[in-house]
């Protein structure tokens, strides 16, 4: 596997660790608002939209738009540490830098480690995050749920010209495919 962009020292980890913690609080789940102040507009989309070929080109421009040169894509379940570096020696994150195309950004997300194509990060995860060195756009996803929540700081023209991104007031799109209670939920939690 070429483990280029993953984080392989405890110390880059914890690092990018530290960073997350002050910019969303992992001890909540969705429904619950997991996003500080510090985040004033949120879109939602379809979790499997991550794993389609278009959504690095999101990412991408979501990066752009603010100055950024990475993308952090964080595997939070399964748990970093206690399975992904103990079984495989390096961590289930991965710093990309925007150079890279739509073909290498899916490689880099299905390479297996270590001969183990079950733990590809597309497929073994369950809760991830998205976000960039600026920490004005975060992206907070749960393949339980089929939900995707992205707080940005400000406008964002880019994501409100999206049709794969919709905002509280469109949530209704997602009838049949999340559930209603957990919609609502979701709709009072980000005021």
């Amino acid at each position: 596997m070429n483990s280029t962009y993953y984080l392989k020292q405890p110390e880059d980890f914890y690092e990018e660790k530290r960073k997350l913690s002050n910019l969303i609080d992992l001890k909540k789940q969705l429904p619950e608002n997991m996003y500080p102040n510090q985040y004033d507009n949120f879109f939602f989309s379809e979790f499997n939209m991550w794993g389609s070929s278009s959504f690095w080109s999101v990412l991408r421009n979501l990066a752009k738009h603010y100055g950024d040169t990475h993308v952090l894509t964080a595997i939070i379940d399964p748990h970093p540490e206690d399975y992904f570096y103990a079984h495989f020696n390096h961590y289930n994150w991965a710093n990309i830098p925007l150079r890279v195309s739509e073909d290498e950004y899916f490689d880099i997300i299905t390479r297996d480690p270590l001969d183990s194509p079950a733990d590809a990060i597309m497929y073994n995860s369950y809760k991830l995050i998205w976000t960039s060195e600026s920490h004005n756009w975060l992206m907070y996803g749960d393949r339980d749920l089929n939900l995707i929540v992205t707080g940005v700081i400000g406008e964002n023209e880019y994501l409100l010209s999206r049709e794969n991104f919709y905002q509280k007031s469109d949530l209704s799109v997602f009838q049949g495919i999340v559930d209603k209670e957990l919609l609502n939920n979701i709709s009072f939690s980000f005021r």
